[in-house]
């Protein structure tokens, strides 16, 4: 069997995954779900702030980098700002970032030292995440789960344990959320022709009836809004949905 897990995001190996004649796949995925989760736990104001205005964090951030109007921008600066916005999250330091970028070194340390002075207080959480978890060796999610670190600070490989600190807190309590709506969704789909037929970190796929899908598709992002407002107070959490008879992205 395929490790579907794993399937590339490409339509055209999803493609290869089809309902069965008279059912349709119903696709419910977070939006920027841990990105939403660094501005909760941050609580930096700009984070917060565009996440309840219902803005696009990536195109934010692309606006403030190039210095132009969110209108303005452009589908090559939204992805820059997107590497930017998931690498710093994920502890990556200038030489990975302007590897990523295509450009050089010291523009990366340029993109990130400007990323910071917009976003102080998602740098400030990000070091003292790493440095709580090198002092005390464990770092719990918003949801209370406990992760403990190594205990040999001179065996063990500091910049990779403040790279993995650091993306814990986060990582985890999407990881939380996820499986939460796992059991919200199980909940609100008994008894209706459908059934979880996969979940990819924070998508899920459900098979129904077709002339399900509508009922399906609201009870589906009911469920995994409710298992996100469970843990995240702040920041608003969205849910996208697609109707397809073909597994896309």
């Amino acid at each position: 069997a395929p490790n579907i897990q794993q399937i590339p995001h490409e339509d055209e190996f999803r493609r290869c995954f089809v309902a069965e004649d008279g059912n349709t796949l119903v696709i419910a995925d977070y939006s920027q779900i841990e990105l939403r989760i660094l501005a909760e736990v941050s609580e930096d104001p700009a984070f917060v702030g565009a996440f309840q205005r219902g803005m696009d964090l990536h195109r934010l951030t692309a606006a403030t980098m190039y210095n132009v109007t969110m209108d303005e921008v452009t589908k090559d600066q939204r992805t820059a700002a997107k590497r930017i916005n998931f690498g710093l999250m994920y502890g990556r330091g200038a030489r990975s970032l302007s590897a990523q970028l295509g450009t050089n070194e010291e523009r990366g340390r340029q993109l990130i030292d400007e990323y910071f002075a917009n976003y102080p207080k998602v740098q400030r959480f990000l070091q003292r995440t790493a440095n709580r978890a090198m002092r005390d060796r464990t770092l719990r999610t918003l949801a209370g789960r406990v992760r403990k670190f190594g205990n040999d600070p001179v065996a063990d490989d500091r910049g990779a344990m403040r790279r993995e600190a650091m993306n814990y807190p986060i990582q985890g309590a999407a990881s939380d959320i996820a499986k939460l709506a796992l059991i919200y969704v199980r909940e609100e789909l008994e008894g209706l022709d459908a059934r979880l037929i996969n979940s990819i970190h924070d998508e899920f796929v459900i098979e129904c009836a077709e002339e399900r899908a509508g009922e399906v598709s609201e009870k589906t992002r009911a469920a995994m809004v409710r298992a996100g407002e469970d843990i995240l107070e702040k920041v608003p959490v969205e849910v996208e949905v697609e109707v397809s008879r073909e597994w896309r992205k």
